[in-house]
């Protein structure tokens, strides 16, 4: 946009004031020779990111800036200027220009300000196996909008053009360590990528048999994935089995759905259940293949209670938010458990502990903050990803300042799965409690 008037006040008086009074002082003229306009960058900025305009005007003689919105031509009279926004939306910047002759012209931008989605996402089976097909999940998120594509590099050339949209698989050929990428951008054109390792083991060679010796058998590998996002109390959550035998096929599969220690919920490569209380429920698979050989795999499943409105003492407390929620899955033996993945998903900001008690604990202490870019992180405790023995006790808890707090103990059972115990740690105490209800 380009307007023009007269000469008729000095350059000094210009520098004095803003090029709003400017416009209100000159007289018209008629000259056309002056022309305004400027860039910016970054061209999509982050909050509190610095943007750095610069005039690319024609035949200016004074130049003064509306950074603010304001309408008032102040704010600099520098050819280039700097502004930081503190939040995301679109701001409206306006640069206007006096030429030789007292003509005027202005030049208006609209900058967007995006906070960057954050990529990340899972892979599923943790122990991935050369050969078997391992599924991608981007659980990726965007803190002022929404991720609007996925795209995968998933044979590690550096180009996201193998695979789109929120999920994909591969399968790599032999064992290894496989770099995988994910590019998210969310619904203004922000980009985040990343890139995770994922171990692969080889493939198990088949056995050999010996004249007149029958083969050993291998037992089948078990897994499982719930399906759907959050579980609350009196939804039905269901479990896909994906379990396989690697000599032979499978017989049986038997699920234990209220965490009672026995198989006989359901049979079959699928279950489905409601629970009726909030929690931490513990859910069992047990596989048994065609030569008689069985194996178990547990995990745990976090139920939240159906959203109500929190009247009495209770409401009156801060709560770590959101309530932190500590995952432990793995497999069951007589020599006791063989823990896949323990982890704790908190408020960024609370402080983990971690304490074990019996034979063979990797450590008897372990402390973490939990970090991250966004509001919550999750935190892997790789030390005790590994086998425990039948007695093990481990006690986990989340504490933030004056906020109530999370503990999870498990016990581990040798043929069966840990026991587990939940609680809440009030502000002021370091005593396990019950926690406060409604």
């Amino acid at each position: 946009m380009r307007d023009r008037a007269g000469a008729g006040i000095s350059w000094a008086a210009a520098a004095a004031t803003s090029l709003a009074l400017l416009v209100a002082a000159a007289p018209a003229f008629g000259s056309t020779a002056v022309s305004a306009d400027f860039s910016y960058s970054p061209a999509l900025p982050a909050p509190g990111q610095p943007v750095t305009f610069t005039s690319t005007s024609q035949g200016a003689r004074l130049q003064g800036w509306d950074l603010d919105g304001d309408g008032r031509f102040y704010d600099s009279f520098d050819t280039t200027a700097t502004r930081t926004f503190a939040a995301s939306g679109s701001y409206i910047v306006r640069l206007g220009v006096l030429g030789d002759h007292g003509d005027l012209a202005f030049a208006t931008h609209t900058v967007v300000v995006d906070q960057p989605p954050v990529a990340k996402f899972d892979s599923s089976p943790d122990a991935a196996i050369a050969g078997r097909s391992i599924a991608l999940t981007s659980t990726s998120t965007d803190a002022d909008g929404s991720v609007a594509s996925a795209t995968w590099d998933l044979n590690g050339d550096g180009s996201y053009d193998d695979a789109t949209g929120a999920s994909a698989n591969v399968t790599f050929p032999r064992g290894g360590a496989y770099a995988v990428g994910l590019r998210v951008m969310d619904d203004k054109g922000a980009v985040d990528t990343i890139i995770r390792t994922i171990d692969v083991a080889a493939a198990p060679a088949p056995p050999v048999a010996k004249p007149d010796v029958p083969a050993a058998n291998v037992p089948p590998v078990v897994g499982f994935t719930p399906t759907g996002g959050a579980s609350y109390v009196g939804d039905i959550v269901s479990f896909r089995s994906t379990s396989f035998d690697p000599d032979g096929t499978i017989a049986r599969q038997e699920w234990d759905l209220d965490g009672d220690g026995r198989f006989g919920d359901h049979s079959g490569p699928a279950a489905e259940t409601v629970f009726a209380q909030p929690g931490a429920h513990v859910v069992g698979l047990r596989v048994t293949d065609s030569a008689g050989a069985s194996a178990v795999a547990f995990a745990t499943i976090e139920v939240s209670d159906v959203p109500v409105l929190r009247v009495g003492p209770a409401a009156s407390l801060q709560w770590l938010t959101p309530f932190p929620i500590v995952y432990l899955r793995g497999t069951v033996t007589r020599a006791g458990a063989r823990i896949a993945r323990l982890s704790v998903l908190a408020p960024v900001g609370a402080r983990i502990e971690l304490g074990c008690a019996g034979r063979g604990c990797p450590a008897r202490t372990l402390v973490k903050p939990v970090r991250g870019a966004g509001s919550t992180a999750t935190i892997r405790l790789r030390a005790f990803e590994r086998r425990l023995r039948p007695g093990t006790v481990i006690q986990i808890r989340v504490n933030g300042s004056g906020k109530v707090g999370k503990w999870t103990r498990f016990r581990i059972r040798s043929a069966r799965v840990p026991l587990r115990s939940d609680g809440c740690i009030l502000p002021g105490s370091r005593s396990l409690a019950r926690c406060p209800r409604p």
